[in-house]
């Protein structure tokens, strides 16, 4: 029996290792979390009246084949995000997709004359530059990003090979017979490991080498806040280019089915150590007024904050790890 073993719960993670199972009933997968709880950065929490919410302000990237996929292979509900995704500059918005198309080919105007042949076609290959320019829009669950992570969990209990271990810190990495992981519980053993780019573990060994891995900490931050009136209209994504307080406001009341009235605005470290729970708060309500979204910034109210420490593996050190063992696989 192979033994493939993740690091981490995020969503990548767990549509990997569900296709894996899919394809080797024999073998046995398992997914090690340092948190007690599944979905990585796209976990879940509690509203204030016990709705089941997401964390984070989270959009994907234009691409018809994926949504199919999610909504006949995982069997969620997708719908057109209405009104369109919204970047902000100043006084200027302009669509998600119109956005990233044009950010998309001005890279190519001026990457033009550099661009090799195979990276023309990677280029090409982007579905951000997706070829369909006009009448792009942006899907998402009917029902958030929590069903997602519900419906990723079901799959994988299907299969009695698959397991899940919480609260497991990985202290080095070792690759020998079988590639082995030292943690706080005890050695994990496996003959596939994956992981992502954002992995916390320090030391990967072999019997000639050892790889130190530097990292670098980013702490995604979201205040959850609710209006106590419901709102002009619905903001589906915004944002805030070039802000120094807020990048990204979502609504999230459809998560309650519009129970209750919540805001997820993510915010900049700096900012979250510089301005307090109601200042930031403020400043919110302050943007929502001035799109007229409510009809005054005393309309919303903080509820709680969202802190997901996230470690980057340095980019070096990420291509380095890619090479260490051809049993190590290092996905983005």
């Amino acid at each position: 029996m192979n033994e493939f073993v993740f690091i981490g719960t995020s969503p990548i993670n767990l549509l990997k290792g569900y296709l894996i199972a899919k394809e080797n009933p024999d073998s046995k997968v398992t997914f090690i979390d340092q948190h007690n709880r599944l979905g990585g950065a796209w976990y879940s929490d509690q509203s204030p009246e016990n709705n089941e919410i997401e964390c984070g302000c989270h959009i994907w990237t234009y691409c018809p084949e994926v949504y199919a996929f999610i909504e006949n292979e995982l069997n969620i509900e997708m719908e057109v995000m209405r009104p369109s995704p919204l970047f902000n500059y100043k006084k200027v918005q302009l669509s998600y997709p119109l956005y990233t198309i044009k950010n998309s080919y001005q890279f190519i105007a001026k990457n033009s004359l550099k661009l090799k042949f195979s990276q023309i076609k990677d280029v090409k290959n982007n579905p951000e530059i997706y070829r369909k320019i006009f009448g792009k829009k942006n899907k998402y669950p009917t029902a958030g990003s929590p069903i997602l992570i519900e419906k990723l969990k079901i799959l994988l209990d299907q299969f009695s090979t698959v397991e899940f271990k919480y609260g497991v810190q990985i202290s080095e990495v070792v690759c020998a017979e079988r590639v082995e992981l030292k943690t706080n519980s005890g050695s994990i053993f496996c003959d596939q490991l994956f992981t992502t780019s954002v992995s916390s573990f320090k030391k990967i060994s072999n019997a000639s080498s050892t790889l130190n891995l530097e990292h670098s900490q980013r702490d995604y931050i979201h205040i959850l806040a609710k209006s106590s009136k419901k709102p002009n209209y619905k903001v589906t994504y915004h944002r805030l280019i070039n802000d120094p307080i807020i990048h990204r406001i979502t609504d999230i009341s459809y998560q309650t089915k519009n129970n209750e009235y919540l805001f997820l605005a993510g915010i900049m470290e700096d900012a979250f150590q510089k301005y307090s729970s109601s200042e930031l708060t403020e400043t919110l309500g302050k943007y929502l007024a001035k799109k007229k979204v409510i009809e005054k910034v005393e309309d919303v109210e903080f509820v709680k904050n969202h802190v997901f420490p996230t470690y980057y593996i340095n980019k070096d050190d990420r291509e380095k790890l890619e090479q260490f063992d051809d049993r190590i696989h290092c996905f983005y």
